[in-house]
Order: structure tokens, then C-alpha cells, then sequence
């Protein structure tokens, strides 16, 4: 249990608010990316080449500062981690919003994204410690969807400016400052003589290695999503409605998770939800009309998040003293960024079909790395 448990202990529910909080605000590039690369694209005039280099340069630098956190700074005092973080946070998207060259806004692009994905990997190491981890992750994930929906239907679009977008993230950084209260001075985020259980090294790796090609998969299926179903005749309004309404009745997920979860069904509803993924991908890889479109976006989301959130909680069951845990955010990053670019590249050169063929086959080969993890014991119950 961490040294600041007495905090916890007496605002259990306030530091599990405060975390999650503190990981949708430094997200808040991440989730608004479709209207951040817009308002670029609009108002600097950034050609499709050079969006593409600041998008994986935010993605780059998330994976880069949780996974350095996860394996270089954990003996270090979690209070001057996240002030850090916040403090690069707000600095670099302030200067981005001066309109700096390009070769500076990929620099800070890289900052912000390293910033989150230190900010994520503390949050998702508290939030998965414990019992209740798969009420909190579960929270988590629905607060990141509504997060996303207000940014791209109506916070970003009122703000106008990518000035202004900009300055929100720093501005809502300032105000996270208060989440340093909830650490004491010396308190490490895995601390040097850890009574935790020693980490079952296989189910680390299986855990991580599934949530890698989950998100492989997601960086096909949702990065193009769009790209899909204006195919079947909508326009991209119709669309932006069509998913902003299937993300809300995806939310089912994030309450079905944590049942399934507490009447020990972790391992199985993980798997039938990573096979939902594999089945939507592969509907969105023929032939669509809007009707079988809205079902296999609704089909994948309600997927995504509920197999998010299963898997995440699986992840401490291997992992009791939470080193890995907090890479977690690191891993998904390269998981997205690596589907994204695969996809990407298919849908040019290849077709639609063949990228979601291929996202289909991401999501396959997630649930059989997850399946593995039956054959492997656990530091708490046997797999279920």
C-alpha cells in the first residue's frame, strides 16, 4: 500500500476523482485530437504530411514518459514526478500556441505527450492498486469517453482558435496543481523495500503484450472510423452524430466490466469482448450500408471499453507491486501509434478493407496472448 495511505484511507473517493481527473487533463490533446489537427490544418495552414509528424510526436512522447517513468523513476518522490509533469504540460502548450516554426512544435508536441504519459502512468497505478480497481478503472474509461465527446462537440468548436485550444490544456494544467496535495514529500510511487508479492514475470508480459495489440487494433479501427463511414453515403456530420451517440451507449461497457469482473468472470468477458472487436473490424472490412456501420461502430466501442477496462485490472493480479502497472499508458501509446502508421499505410496504398481485415487480425492476436494468461498463476485467485 502506498506511504500515503492515510490520505487515501480518509478521501478514498476524492484521490481516485483527483486521479482521474488529472489523467483526462493531461489527455486532453490526445482525445481532442480530430479537432486539434482540424483547427491546424485550417488555421496554420500545416499540410497533411506534417499534422501526420505532430500527431506521432505527441503519441511518441506519451509512450516515452510512461514508460520512463515506469522503469526510471519510480524511486522518485511522486509529488515532484507530477509537478514536473504539469509544469511541462502547461509550458509547452503555451509557447505552441505563439505559432513557433515547425521543428519547435514537433519538440513541444513531444514534451506535452511525454508530460501525459508520466501524468497517466501515476494515475493508472493508483487507480488500479487495491480493491474497487475495476470500479475505478471503470470510472476512468467512462470519464475519458464523456471527456472526448464534450472536447469535439462542444468545447473545442465554442473555443473557436487552436490559440485558445492550446491555452485550455495549459490553463486546466494550472488547475491540476492541486493533485500535489494528495502525495506527501517523500512518497515514492513504488517504493525501494516493497512488501508487494513479487511480480509473476509471464503474466506481466502477457498482460502487456494483449494490451498492445489491443490498441494496435483500436489505431486501426478508430483512427480511419470516420473514413469508413463517410464510404456508406453519410456525410461527416452525420457521422460525428452517429459515433458521438454510439460512444454514449458504449458506456454500457464501462458498467458491464466491473459486474463481470466481481462475479469472477474477468478472464472470459475480456475475451468475448476482444472477439466483439475482432467481429466489428471485420464487418467494417466489407461491404457497409449506414445501418451495419452504426452497428459495428456501437459494436466496437462497447468492446473497447469494456475490454479496456477487464484487462487493465488484470494487469496488478501479475504486477502487486506496480512497476509495470504504470507503463501501462506507455505500452497503449505504441500499441495506437504502430496501428495507426500500419493502417495508414493500407489504406493508401492497399484498400479500406484490407486495413480493417488486418485491425481484425490485431484484435485476434490480443486475444490469444490474453488466453495464455489461463495458464498462468496469479499473485491473488486463480483466473477465472
Amino acid at each position: 500500500m502506498p506511504s500515503n495511505a492515510s490520505f487515501q484511507q480518509r478521501h478514498g473517493l476524492l484521490f481516485a476523482t483527483a486521479m482521474i481527473v488529472m489523467m483526462c487533463v493531461g489527455q486532453t490533446f490526445f482525445f481532442g485530437t480530430p479537432a486539434y489537427v482540424g483547427m491546424m490544418a485550417e488555421q496554420w495552414r500545416l499540410p497533411e504530411s506534417q499534422l501526420g509528424q505532430l500527431v506521432t510526436a505527441e503519441i511518441l512522447g506519451n509512450s516515452a514518459g510512461a514508460l520512463a517513468l515506469a522503469f526510471l523513476m519510480t524511486g522518485l518522490p511522486v509529488r515532484r514526478v507530477v509537478a514536473v509533469s504539469l509544469l511541462a504540460l502547461v509550458l509547452s502548450n503555451a509557447l505552441m500556441s505563439t505559432h513557433p516554426s515547425f521543428g519547435l512544435c514537433l519538440l513541444l508536441r513531444t514534451l506535452s505527450g511525454a508530460a501525459c504519459g508520466a501524468l497517466s502512468g501515476v494515475a493508472m497505478r493508483y487507480l488500479s492498486a487495491g480493491a474497487g480497481a475495476e470500479k475505478r478503472l471503470g470510472a476512468a474509461v467512462m470519464a475519458q469517453n464523456v471527456h472526448s465527446m464534450l472536447l469535439l462537440s462542444f468545447v473545442l468548436p465554442g473555443l473557436v482558435t487552436l490559440q485558445n485550444g492550446l491555452l485550455l490544456i495549459s490553463g486546466a494544467g494550472v488547475l491540476c496543481a492541486v493533485v500535489l496535495g494528495c502525495f506527501s514529500r517523500s512518497e515514492a510511487l513504488v517504493p525501494e523495500h516493497s512488501a508487494g508479492p513479487a511480480p509473476v514475470k509471464g503474466g506481466i508480459y502477457l498482460s502487456l503484450g494483449s494490451l498492445f495489440m489491443l490498441y494496435g487494433g483500436v489505431g486501426v479501427a478508430w483512427t480511419f472510423v470516420e473514413r469508413i463511414g463517410v464510404s456508406t453515403g453519410l456525410n461527416a456530420e452525420q457521422v460525428g452524430q452517429l459515433l458521438g451517440a454510439s460512444t454514449m451507449l458504449s458506456l454500457l461497457g464501462c458498467v458491464v466490466a466491473p459486474l463481470l469482473i466481481a462475479k469472477g468472470h474477468r478472464y472470459s468477458g475480456a475475451l468475448i469482448s476482444l472477439l466483439i472487436c475482432a467481429a466489428s473490424a471485420a464487418m467494417m472490412a466489407l461491404p457497409m450500408t449506414p445501418q451495419s456501420f452504426s452497428v459495428a461502430a456501437f459494436l466496437f466501442q462497447l468492446g473497447w471499453s469494456a475490454s479496456a477496462i477487464m484487462m487493465f485490472a488484470t494487469l496488478p493480479l501479475y504486477d502487486g507491486i506496480g512497476r509495470h502497472v504504470a507503463a501501462g499508458p506507455g505500452v497503449l501509446g505504441l500499441g495506437y501509434g504502430a496501428g495507426s502508421m500500419l493502417g495508414g499505410e493500407l489504406m493508401e496504398s492497399v484498400s479500406p478493407q484490407a486495413a480493417y481485415g488486418v485491425g481484425a487480425l490485431w484484435f485476434l492476436a490480443a486475444t490469444l496472448l490474453y488466453a495464455l494468461l489461463l495458464r498462468v498463476r496469479t499473485n491473488a485467485a486463480a483466473p477465472h
